[in-house]
C-alpha cells in the first residue's frame, strides 16, 4: 500500500511515541490500522462535562428480537474465524493512555451499531480537515482492539458510532489531534456488550467478509451469506416522510407511512438481503439535482460544509434502517464517478483532503453491515475521455483509503462497466489488495445466446474473488421478468454467487420511463409495461420470483455448485440455451431457458444409485413430473420441458 501520512494540527511529544504504550494497544487492532465508525446523532449528552460519569443507551434505535421474524440464511458449518492480518503503513495520532476522568458507559449488543456522543470544547472552522478524532476500544478479557475513527456532526457535536463483535466489558479511550480539546481527547469509557440474541442473521453470524479460494461471500464466523440484492440507485430520493404519492386508498390497503421504509421492509419480507444503492452527484444534469452538495459542485468542491451535513445526517436514517432491517448495504462512496474524476483531476482536490473524507465517510457508514462498491461504473478507464487512465483514476485511492480505515475489513469493489467495456482481465481494481470482489455489469441476451466465454473467464481468472452479477437488464425497462429472473439463475448457475435484482422505477427514478405506456416484449414473447408506478414495481412478480429462487438454492449446499458452463463432463446440452452446475455427481442443476422443449443429458452419474428428478418451474415454486431415475452408462437423459418457458431440471443422487 502506499504510505499514507496523516499531516496534523498538533505537536505530539515524544513520551507519546513509546514502544511500551504502541504495543499495549495496537497489537490486536486487526492489522494496526485506523478504523472507522460512524454516527447519527442519536444522543445528546456529552463525554467531558467536568468528569461526570455519564450513561448512553440508544434504546430505541436498538435492534431486536421481535422487530423482525425474518431468518435470512439457515446456519450452516461454521468456520473457524481467522482473522486475516492487513498490513498498512498509514501514520496516525499516536496511541496516548486515558486519564481517569471523563468515564463514560454504554450499554451495547454484539454487532449492532452503537452511537457514542461527544461534545467539544470548542467550535472548529472546517472540523472535517483540520480535526482528527479516534476511539479505542479493548475488550478486557480477550484483549481484541477495535480502533474507529470519530467524526463532526455538526457545533461542537462529535459522534463515535462503533459495532463491537464479542461480548464482555470493553475498554475505550479518545484520541484527538486537538489534544487540548478535553471534551475529545483523553476521553475514557466502558462499553458493556452483550450477545445479539435476536434472528437477524447479519448480527447472530456477523458481518461479511470473503476468504481467498472462497467464491462465495461468508459472514464473520464462517456461514455462507446468500447475496440477493434489490437496486436503488437514486435511494436518496425515496421519501422518508410522504408515502411516495401512493393514493390514500393504496397507502391504507398496503399500511404504506413512508415509500422508503415500505419498500426496505417488503423487500426483507421477500428474503432480500442486500440492498444496493448509489448516492446522487450532480451528473443528471438538472440544476438543483445533486445530493450530496450543490448543482454546480460537490462534497469534493466544498468539502463537509453545513448544508452537506445535513445531507448526511438525512443519508444517515436509510442507512440505520436499513441495517436495523438485517440487510446489507452495498452502497457507492459519495458520487458518481465522474464527480470525482473532474474535481481531482482538476486540481481542486488533494489526496490529504480526499483521504480526511474517506474517514469521515467510514466513520459514518463503517459501523453498519455494508459492502464498499467504491463508485458506480468506476472500472476500468471507462471515463478516458475526461483524461482519466487506469493509473491515475482517483477512485483507485478512495479504495485504499476506505479500506485503511475499516477496522472489519468488510468487502470491497469497484462496479465495473458492462462487459462490452470491462470484464474480469482489464478491471483497474482487480490486482489491488483491497479489491476482494467482482461487482460485474453482465447484460445477457437469452433471445441470441448467452456468451458463456464472460462467466467462465470470471470463475477461471477472477482469482476465486466472489462475483456479483450487480447490474443486468432492469425488469419491465430492458427487459420483462423472464429477462430479469434468468439473469439470476444463471448467475447462480456459473460461479457468480450473487444477484443484483433491479426493476422499473425502484432502480433509477430519472431513468424510469415514467407515463411511458407503449408495451415492449421480452425475449419469451411476454408483454410488459414501461409506466408502472413505484407500488407495481415493487409488488411485481420479478421480485418474488428472487424469493423463489433464494429459497431454492438455500434448500441446499448451493455454495458446493461447480458450474459447467454448458458444456463439460456432467452435462451436455441440446443447443445454447440452457446452462448447469452440479455437486459432483450428487446433484444436478439444470436450467433450460429456450423457446424450445430442448434441454440435453446430465453425464457421469453415479450407475451404482438412483436418482430423484423433478421439473422446478422458477416463476412458482412448484415442480412437476417427479420420479425416480436410473442411469444408463452414466446418463440421465431429460425430456423436454413442461411447456415453453424457463424450466429448472433437477436431479438428486439418493443414498
Amino acid at each position: 500500500m502506499t504510505k499514507i501520512r496523516k499531516r496534523l494540527n498538533t505537536v505530539v511529544s515524544a513520551a507519546l511515541l513509546s514502544a511500551a504504550i504502541f504495543s499495549l494497544f495496537s497489537c490486536g487492532m486487526n492489522g494496526g490500522k485506523p478504523g472507522g465508525s460512524t454516527g447519527t446523532d442519536t444522543g445528546t449528552t456529552a463525554a467531558g462535562d467536568g468528569g461526570k460519569s455519564t450513561e448512553t443507551n440508544t434504546e430505541t434505535e436498538r435492534i431486536t428480537e421481535t422487530e423482525s421474524d425474518t431468518d435470512m440464511i439457515t446456519d450452516t458449518e461454521k468456520v473457524t474465524e481467522t482473522e486475516t492480518e492487513k498490513e498498512t503503513e498509514i501514520t496516525t495520532v499516536p496511541e496516548t493512555t486515558a486519564p481517569e476522568d471523563n468515564t463514560v458507559r454504554v450499554s451495547a449488543v454484539t454487532w449492532v451499531a452503537e452511537d457514542i456522543p461527544l461534545t467539544a470544547d470548542k467550535e472548529y472552522d472546517d472540523p472535517v480537515y483540520h480535526v482528527t478524532l479516534d476511539a479505542v476500544f479493548k475488550n478486557r478479557k480477550s484483549g481484541k482492539t477495535i480502533r474507529m475513527p470519530g467524526f463532526w456532526n455538526g457545533g461542537r457535536r462529535w459522534v463515535i458510532r462503533i459495532a463491537l463483535n464479542e461480548p464482555g466489558e470493553w475498554d475505550f479511550y479518545t484520541v484527538c489531534s486537538k489534544d487540548n480539546d478535553t471534551g475529545l481527547h483523553g476521553v475514557q469509557g466502558v462499553v458493556t456488550v452483550k450477545k445479539y440474541t435476536g434472528k437477524l442473521d447479519i448480527y447472530r453470524h456477523g458481518f461479511l467478509r470473503t476468504e481467498p479460494g472462497r467464491r462465495y461471500f461468508m459472514y464473520s464466523d464462517g456461514t455462507p451469506f446468500f447475496y440477493i440484492g434489490d437496486t436503488h440507485w437514486t435511494m436518496p430520493l425515496e421519501s422518508l416522510y410522504s408515502n411516495g404519492n401512493v393514493s390514500d386508498e393504496d397507502a391504507e390497503k398496503y399500511g404504506i407511512k413512508t415509500q422508503f421504509h415500505y419498500i426496505v421492509d417488503y423487500r426483507v419480507k421477500q428474503g432480500f438481503t442486500v440492498y444496493q444503492s448509489q448516492q446522487l452527484g450532480y451528473y443528471q444534469g438538472t440544476a438543483g439535482n445533486s445530493w450530496i452538495g450543490d448543482a454546480g459542485g460537490s462534497i469534493f468542491d466544498y468539502g463537509v460544509t453545513d448544508k452537506i451535513l445535513e445531507q448526511f445526517k438525512t443519508l444517515d436514517i436509510y442507512f440505520a434502517y436499513i441495517a436495523k432491517k438485517g440487510m446489507v448495504h452495498a452502497h457507492s462512496q459519495f458520487s458518481y464517478p465522474e464527480e470525482l474524476i473532474e474535481t481531482y483531476l482538476g486540481g481542486k482536490i488533494s489526496d490529504e483532503k480526499l483521504e480526511l473524507l474517506c474517514r469521515y465517510w467510514v466513520a459514518r457508514y463503517g459501523a453498519y453491515p455494508v459492502m464498499w462498491t467504491t463508485a458506480q461504473e468506476a472500472d476500468n478507464d471507462y471515463y478516458e475521455w475526461s483524461g482519466c487512465t487506469v493509473k491515475n483514476n482517483p477512485w483507485k485511492k478512495v479504495m485504499k483509503y476506505i479500506a485503511a480505515f475499516d477496522p472489519y475489513g468488510q468487502p470491497m469493489t469497484a462496479h465495473q462497466e458492462n462487459v462490452g467495456n470491462t470484464r474480469v482481465f482489464n478491471s483497474a481494481f482487480a490486482d489491488m489488495k483491497e479489491h476482494n470482489w467482482f461487482g460485474a455489469q453482465f447484460t445477457t441476451q437469452l433471445n441470441t445466446g448467452v456468451d458463456w466465454n464472460i462467466v467462465r473467464e470470471y470463475y477461471d481468472y477472477g482469482g476465486e474473488k466472489p462475483v456479483v452479477n450487480f447490474e443486468g437488464r432492469y425488469d419491465h425497462f430492458w427487459t420483462g421478468e423472464f429477462g430479469a429472473r434468468s439473469q439470476g439463475w444463471i448467475a447462480y448457475l456459473n460461479g457468480m454467487f450473487g444477484y443484483g435484482y433491479g426493476i422499473q422505477p425502484l432502480f433509477n427514478i430519472f431513468w424510469a420511463y415514467n407515463g411511458d405506456t407503449t408495451p415492449a416484449q421480452d425475449e419469451s414473447g411476454q408483454v410488459y409495461r414501461r409506466d408502472l408506478t413505484w407500488l407495481e414495481g415493487l409488488h411485481s412478480a420479478g421480485g418474488e420470483q428472487m424469493r423463489i429462487m433464494k429459497d431454492f438454492f438455500t434448500s441446499f449446499d448451493w455454495y458446493n455448485l461447480v458450474p459447467c458452463f454448458s458444456a463439460n463432463e456432467y452435462y451436455i446440452p441440446d443447443d445454447s440455451f440452457s446452462t448447469a452446475a452440479t455437486v459432483g455427481n450428487e446433484m444436478y442443476v439444470v436450467y433450460c431457458f429456450g423457446k424450445s422443449g430442448s434441454t440435453g443429458s446430465i453425464m457421469h452419474a453415479d450407475t451404482s444409485s438412483d436418482y430423484t428428478v423433478y421439473w422446478f418451474n422458477p416463476r412458482t415454486g412448484e415442480t412437476a413430473d417427479e420420479g425416480v431415475v436410473e442411469p444408463k452408462s452414466g446418463k440421465i437423459f431429460i425430456p423436454e420441458k413442461p411447456d415453453r418457458f424457463d424450466w429448472v431440471y433437477v436431479a438428486r443422487k439418493n443414498s
